[in-house]
């Protein structure tokens, strides 16, 4: 059932919908705009049949292709200026930093904007900073130190620019009445860092500076003197005999027999048998040998000291011996002469 209603519907349906599209396409449209048969006032010229007109553009020749220029690289002559100031003023060159500056100077102007121009520009300013106290410290009489007036308080003003100054140069600065003076050349070794500092931005590094120190000599020292002791040797016979020094020439027989000065004249000869029984008690003559000279050592000379004086007491005794002997025989002469005179008297 359902589907034998469905049929008609679906049919009307389609027959309504194409009634309706003949309907539309049969009847005009309400135009929006009145067409008017003749015109009645001054048409312009772009109000024609057929559309507006299209205006001509001409079209420009292109100008002709140039080949640009590029500007020139920046050579590396400039970090080798800046080098060559930065070694000037660390060897207190103060003739070469100037005309080293000066061509550093003329570089940077020259050379293309960009940041490293602006860097090497921050260097010439440290190095400007630096030429105005060394300027001032040949140039005034006080120029070993400045403080606030100092150049029209110019000098003070390059300094307060640097934030690491008052820590660097605090142990070198001097207070005067109350007021601080600075010394130039702690304030140009400050400036000669912070200008390798900033040198590096470029990349431009400068060699570390070795301070030489002289080679140190090792101090002798001192060895003591090791002086052996003299031992206290005594001397042997033969070399107090040998000795020349402090020896007493020996006497002859002859001067020992002599006439004494207490015989009397009228006393007859001695006998010749008393000088025989002396002579058995005379020491035997020694020849004399030429002395053995010793080295000249302190140590031979105060051993030598003690041998003359032992010398000298040995030889004394053998003549002090010897004039008692001698003595003796006179007395036994002089008596042996009483006795024989005595016994003439009694005869």
């Amino acid at each position: 059932m359902n589907s034998v209603r469905r049929g008609p519907i679906v049919f009307c349906s389609v027959v309504a919908i194409s009634a309706c599209a003949l309907f539309g396409q049969s009847v005009p449209l309400n135009p929006t705009v009145k067409v008017l048969p003749n015109a009645r006032t001054v048409v312009p010229a772009d109000c024609f049949e057929g559309g507006a007109r299209v205006p001509v553009i001409a079209e420009a020749a292109p100008p002709p292709l140039t080949a640009a220029t590029a500007p020139a690289p920046p050579s590396a002559d400039l970090r080798s200026r800046l080098r060559r100031v930065q070694s000037a003023a660390e060897r207190d060159d103060r003739d070469e930093f100037k005309a080293a500056l000066a061509d550093a100077r003329a570089a940077v102007g020259s050379y293309p904007t960009g940041g490293e121009r602006d860097a090497a520009n921050e260097v010439i300013q440290v190095y400007s900073d630096l030429e105005k106290i060394w300027d001032y410290a040949f140039a005034s009489p006080s120029g070993a130190f400045f403080d606030a007036g100092s150049d029209g308080g110019s000098l003070i003003n390059i300094v307060r620019r640097y934030p690491d100054y008052n820590r660097f140069i605090k142990d070198s600065t001097l207070t005067i009445g109350g007021q601080t003076v600075y010394p130039t050349r702690e304030t140009r070794r400050f400036l000669v860092a912070e200008a390798t500092k900033r040198l590096t931005h470029l990349g431009v590094r400068m060699p570390t500076r070795v301070a030489e120190r002289p080679p140190v000599v090792p101090t002798p020292t001192p060895v003591p003197k090791t002086t052996s002791k003299p031992q206290a040797s005594k001397p042997s016979a033969s070399v107090a005999s040998t000795t020349p020094a402090h020896r007493r020439p020996m006497k002859k027989k002859s001067e020992a027999s002599g006439t004494p000065k207490t015989a009397q004249a009228g006393l007859p000869a001695p006998h010749r048998e008393a000088p025989t029984t002396t002579q058995a008690g005379l020491p035997p003559p020694h020849r004399e040998t030429p002395p053995v000279l010793a080295p000249a050592t302190t140590t031979t000379s105060e051993i030598s000291q003690p041998a003359d004086s032992t010398t000298v007491g040995q030889q004394q005794q053998p003549s002090g011996g010897r004039m008692n002997l001698l003595f003796a025989v006179i007395l036994i002469i002089v008596g042996i002469g009483v006795l024989i005179v005595l016994f003439r008297a009694s005869d």
